[in-house]
């Protein structure tokens, strides 16, 4: 931190990342979806998510779009 800000830093250091479970896209247990997605009460896998969660966030958006007028 400087002056109570986080320092930003362009250079990573990927020594310091966990970066074995990156681009496991069958294995969506590296993902809490428990803190992404609010009530969470699903298995961690990819039709969870889509069935769950993207449908309601895109029937939410069409309704609010609709509700302002927008098509």
């Amino acid at each position: 931190m400087e002056n109570g800000r986080p320092k930003v830093v362009d250079v990573h250091d990927f020594n310091k990342a966990d970066c074995v479970r990156i681009g496991e896209g069958a294995d969506l247990d590296a993902i809490l979806n428990h803190k992404l997605f609010k009530d969470w009460n699903e298995d961690n896998n990819f039709t969870n998510v889509m069935t769950t969660e993207a449908e309601d966030i895109a029937a939410k958006a069409i309704a609010a779009l609709k509700a302002t007028g927008s098509r």
